[in-house]
């Protein structure tokens, strides 16, 4: 992705002027179902301006101006602003149709429930910002808001408090961790992976993983002698490190980033250790449930293996019969699997 390219006011006035000969802008000669150039979507978007400006002063009481994807003018101003970002940022371009389909859809959305959960989220970021600054734990006064729909309720917006961690989730039993790479293109996977065990336990046979995509374990260490930059891992990445030999070791999860400042000399700065909470190692499954010889379910369904190799199925701890039993009445409770 490269970087935004700022644009200039007074070099697209003179870049329209060059290509327009001094001749102004046709609106009735726009064509609707082509991509505008720089200089067309610069002309587009004063001309847009203008025309919207003069309204708002003609219109009585001075009321904010309302989008409608039918009103040619305000079609324009929203067409000519997203075609000048989209050169800013390298977005491909859309003509004023495609524009006009885009916008009819979205804005509704935007101006209502888009619009009152990232004003409710402002507001928390501000109050947990006061309250750090105060000197006052942020995490713990986070709560969980949702809405409720049920006229019974005297409040349409609920809160309720975190609820702690599950030491038996997976999500929650991951210890996340920031690591600053002070070059990608230096440091190898091979020296990312001795460092992070160095500090957390992890135990020896040790898997890397980023989204999709294995970068080593203990039967494929090829990459342990590439660099991060050679294997696409760059700033911003996701590498989970995990023990494959115990389950009970709880997985780390690194965010790669750039130092903070000029600072930082060491290759590897691994942060937030000490925020990581502790989790007590999860208790073996018994062996009801690890071993294949005999598993019960809810229906009360027991597998046992007999002398000579052949399984056999009871219901309800009834005595096991032999599969040619005469009592037809009892054996359908034994079924025998080769």
């Amino acid at each position: 992705r490269r970087a935004p390219e700022p644009l200039h006011y007074d070099e697209l006035a003179r870049a329209w002027a060059a290509a327009a000969n001094g001749e102004p802008l046709d609106v009735a000669a726009l064509a609707d179902h082509e991509p505008m150039t720089r200089e067309l979507a610069f002309a587009l978007f004063c001309h847009a301006t203008r025309v919207l400006a003069q309204r708002h002063v003609a219109s009585s009481g001075g009321e904010p101006l309302v989008f409608d994807k039918d009103d040619a003018p305000a079609l324009w101003f929203v067409a000519a602003t997203a075609s000048l970002r989209s050169y800013v940022f390298g977005i491909a371009q859309r003509s004023v149709f495609d524009v006009k389909a885009i916008a009819g859809n979205i804005i509704p959305a935007v101006a209502t429930t888009n619009a009152i959960a990232a004003g409710l989220m402002a507001v928390q970021g501000i109050r947990l910002l006061q309250q750090r600054r105060a000197g006052r734990s942020a995490i713990e006064s986070c709560c969980t808001a949702y809405l409720a729909y049920s006229a019974k309720r005297p409040r349409s917006i609920l809160r309720e408090p975190l609820a702690p961690p599950n030491p038996r989730c997976p999500v929650c039993r991951r210890r996340y961790l920031t690591l600053r790479v002070l070059d990608f293109e230096k440091t190898t996977l091979g020296m990312l992976l001795q460092h992070v065990a160095a500090l957390v336990e992890l135990g020896d046979d040790l898997s890397v993983v980023e989204g999709a995509r294995l970068l080593c374990d203990p039967d494929y260490q090829d990459n342990l002698g590439a660099s991060l930059r050679s294997l696409r891992v760059a700033e911003g990445a996701m590498l989970t490190v995990a023990c494959e030999d115990d389950a009970a070791v709880v997985p780390v999860v690194l965010s790669l980033a750039a130092p903070r400042d000029g600072s930082q000399t060491d290759a590897l700065v691994l942060e937030g250790i000490e925020c990581v909470p502790h989790f007590e190692p999860l208790p073996s499954p018994s062996r009801s449930e690890s071993s294949p010889d005999e598993q019960t379910d809810d229906g009360g369904v027991e597998v046992v293996d007999d002398e000579v190799g052949k399984r056999r199925v009871t219901r309800d701890a009834r005595p096991v019969l032999p599969a040619d039993s005469a009592n037809k009445k009892r054996a359908v409770d034994v079924v025998t699997i080769d």
